[in-house]
This record gives C-alpha cells, structure tokens and sequence, in this order.
C-alpha cells in the first residue's frame, strides 16, 4: 500500500508528464510529416527522372568527344594535305613540269575532301552539343 501512494505521489507524475511530451513530439513530428510530404513525393519521383536525363547529357557528352577526336584528325590530315599542296605549289613555280601539275590536283582533291569531311563532322559535333544543351536545361527544368 505504501508502494502504490508514492508511486501516486512521485511516479505517476514523471509518467504523466513524459506521457505528454511524447504526445506532443509526436503531433510535432506528424504535423511536419503532413507539411513536407508533398515535397518528399515531387523529389521522390523526380529524382529517377534526373537521372535518366543525366545518362542522356553523359551520352551526349560522351558522343561529343569522339566527334571531336575525329576532327581533330581530320584537321591533322587536312594540314598534311595543305602543307603537301604549298610543297607541290613551290615546285610547279620552280619547276613548271606537269607532273608537279598533277601533284597540286591530287593534293588540291584530298584537301577539299579532308576540308569537306571536317565540315560535316563539325556539323554533327554542333547539333550533338546542342542536343547535350537541350538535355541539360530539361533536367534543369525538372530540378525547379
């Protein structure tokens, strides 16, 4: 009987008085549930979307740079060519023999060819980053 008066006296109140505090953590803690929630959901499902986004800019990118691997080649075969026309052009002006002649429009031929490959891959090279650009400022879009 002793037990159950200062049970009642000390106990029950610290029990009472925890009791509430959970009780109020608790609706707290819902209440900030319930406000966030929409925000959870939007990020949730937005999240799966970024990502795909970000592999296509990554593949893009990715695309990009071959691109530009092979231009510079062609860039690099293009100078050959050109530096093999000015020889030949220097040789036709010493010499003045067909056969210099015919070097110059041989080299003259491979460097427009090389110029004309350069330019459509640079095209390509264009709308890839373009595309990238696109790619980025959706998942931009999605982010906001």
């Amino acid at each position: 009987m002793l037990f159950f008066q200062s049970f009642r006296a000390a106990g029950w109140p610290t029990i009472e008085s925890g009791w509430t505090k959970l009780e109020k953590t608790y609706k707290e803690a819902r209440s900030a549930l319930r406000k966030e929630l929409p925000t959870i959901m939007k990020t949730r499902a937005l999240l799966p979307k970024l990502g795909e986004e970000a592999q296509k800019t990554f593949a893009l990118l990715r695309e990009a740079q071959v691109k530009v691997t092979s231009l510079t080649k062609d860039f690099e075969h293009a100078n050959k060519a050109a530096r093999l026309a000015q020889k030949a052009w220097k040789s036709v002006q010493k010499d003045g023999t067909s056969t210099a002649q015919e070097d110059v429009g041989k080299v003259k031929d491979q460097a427009l060819q090389a110029l004309a490959t350069a330019q459509e891959q640079l095209a390509e090279a264009t709308a890839i980053q373009e595309k990238a650009f696109e790619q980025y400022q959706e998942a931009q879009k999605l982010y906001e």
